[in-house]
């Protein structure tokens, strides 16, 4: 089948959330090694994110005036590489310096498969491989899980993570050349004429979406940490997440993009809400407990979010596809990625309440975004 041709771009996509989530099952065991606090180490997590704000941009540039397929892979080369030479660092500095590159890299490759996607020839079901892509991230996240818990120490994890990365490149080899030679037209052009309106409401629901989708998969756990086996639930939830993602992009190629984004961004809106009032049920055994579910329909609902690169991408016209898709992402890297965590913890309220109210305010101005764009 030639559909099955997506897994080239699926396996990088999956190895780049490997390496980008390894950092996160070890940051007790980095923070005792360089002689900091948790929150020291934390930083690197956030310097990911304004890397790749910054590499998907550039990245995006260099795909539109050069070549998609050329610039993925030195995408997949910079982060499996920075992800192993995190094994040497022996200080602060150097860990912030290589997780900033592989951020860089993570989500430089990570925009041009969306492109690639939305120009493929070999399916039509490009919502699906894109929710199948963006599911991936979840998977990404339970192999540094296993990895941490196999493994001896916090540097063999880098360094596994960082080789398995390399392993992307026998795939890229199949991935479809998309880039057509076409008319030189000036990168700016995304804040021009009509595309100026599609650059705005796009970057908004970029926005809103990486806001409740990073602040959630990033405090959910600790939110449910105060139960015991609290990690069975965040399996299931990602594991669920993972099948949502790959359905809602099916949808999308049945019924359309932006009425399915909008059906599921309105779930997400009341997913949110419960989330919140669960917050205020005293504790209890894990599955008894609302929060527990409230947890596992907002890893559900998040998934208006899925198809959101191959949408972009398909709205774009071809000489700038890669930079507009990617301009649109690096709004969302950096408020969304960067800040989503603290923004939630600046609240005066409890992590739960906080973090329902974040995720609805998220939620609706991704309604009314997915209602703007034509």
């Amino acid at each position: 089948m030639r559909s099955a041709r997506a897994v080239f771009v699926l396996v990088p996509f999956l190895l780049s959330a490997y390496a980008l989530y390894s950092i996160t099952f070890v940051l007790g065991d980095l923070a005792t090694a360089l002689h900091t606090t948790i929150e020291g180490i934390t930083l690197a997590v956030t310097l990911s994110w304004v890397g790749g704000a910054v590499g998907g941009l550039a990245f995006g540039v260099l795909a539109d005036r050069w070549s998609r397929k050329g610039a993925l892979l030195i995408a997949i080369l910079l982060f499996s590489v920075a992800t192993t030479l995190t094994y040497l660092v022996r200080d602060l500095p150097e860990l912030y310096a290589l997780w900033f590159l592989v951020g860089f890299g993570v989500n430089g490759e990570n925009g041009i498969s969306y492109v690639i996607l939305a120009e493929a020839s070999f399916t039509s079901l490009r919502g699906l491989n894109g929710g199948l892509v963006q599911g991936t991230y979840d998977l990404g996240v339970l192999l540094g899980a296993l990895t941490a818990s196999l493994v001896g120490g916090w540097r063999e994890v880098f360094l596994v993570a960082g080789l398995a990365g390399l392993l992307g490149v026998p795939f890229w080899v199949g991935v479809e050349s998309t880039h057509r030679r076409s008319k030189r037209v000036p990168l700016t052009s995304i804040f021009r004429g009509g595309l100026l309106r599609l650059t705005v409401v796009g970057s908004a629901l970029s926005l809103s979406s990486l806001l409740l989708v990073v602040a959630l998969f990033s405090l959910a756990p600790t939110i449910l940490s105060t139960e015991r086996g609290y990690y069975s639930a965040i399996v299931v939830g990602a594991l669920l997440s993972t099948v949502a993602y790959a359905l809602a992009g099916y949808a999308s190629d049945l019924w359309g993009r932006r009425r399915v984004a909008i059906v599921l961004a309105a779930a997400a809106v009341a997913t949110s809400i419960a989330f919140s009032l669960a917050a205020l049920s005293p504790p209890a055994p894990l599955w008894s407990y609302p929060q527990t579910y409230a947890v596992l329909a907002s890893y559900v609902t998040s998934s208006f979010f899925a198809f959101y690169g191959v949408w972009m991408g398909e709205l774009y016209p071809a000489e700038v596809r890669a930079t507009g898709t990617n301009f649109d992402l690096l709004v969302g890297r950096l408020v969304g990625g960067s800040l989503g965590p603290l923004i939630v913890v600046a609240l005066p309220f409890s992590l739960g309440i906080s973090l329902g109210v974040v995720m609805t305010v998220s939620s609706i101005v991704a309604v009314a975004s997915a209602v703007l764009i034509r």
